[in-house]
């Protein structure tokens, strides 16, 4: 039986956690129990299984954070808002890295629902470069010639290696000398 106080949000939010920090693998239900403060039967009922959590995990992380992307990557800000977006990353203790890139290195053990809501994911971060980069290309302050589609490309390959590197680097420094290159490639 759940408590009274039983909050479905902050229960998905504390599951998308433990995914996040163990993975799908490593993530067993008791940990999702105890997360979630539902015991096993009410947490099958109210919330789904491990596979349903984890797409809802996915979905929780790609509508917060995904809100905090398309807050800061805001296309009109051109190529300012790509550079304030990389500027956030910040490689120290307990960097946890990307929740959708954790998730897309274990796509041989999650659904394939799941691996469609991670590339949907990026796919969305990828449109948002590109928009900033057409603005900064149309209003004259990147080069003309640069092909923004794959730049685009490229800025989210980099974001998400950023994400692996720092989980295991942890060392700040790093961060700024990647976004500091990644800054200047698009200015040339």
């Amino acid at each position: 039986m759940r408590s009274p106080e039983f909050n479905e949000d902050s229960a998905i939010e504390s599951i998308m956690l433990v995914f996040w920090k163990k993975g799908y693998v490593l993530t067993s239900i008791k940990d999702l129990v105890d997360a979630s403060g539902v015991n096993s039967r009410s947490m099958y009922k109210l919330l789904g299984n491990k596979e349903a959590l984890f797409e809802r995990a996915l979905d929780h992380y790609a509508l917060t954070v995904g809100r905090e992307t398309s807050a800061i990557l805001q296309p009109a800000n051109g190529v300012a808002a790509i550079e304030a977006f990389l500027k956030q990353f910040s490689f120290e203790d307990n960097y946890p890295g990307s929740f959708m890139v954790n998730a897309a290195v274990q796509e041989d053990f999650i659904s394939a629902a799941a691996l469609e809501k991670v590339a949907h994911y990026f796919k969305n971060i990828e449109s948002l470069f590109y928009q900033c980069l057409k603005v900064s290309q149309d209003r004259g302050e990147i080069n003309a010639t640069l092909n923004i589609k794959n730049y685009a490309t490229l800025l989210l390959c980099n974001v998400q290696g950023m994400s692996v590197i720092g989980k295991m680097r942890k060392r700040n420094s790093d961060a700024k000398a990647i976004i500091k290159s990644l800054i200047h490639t698009i200015k040339i």
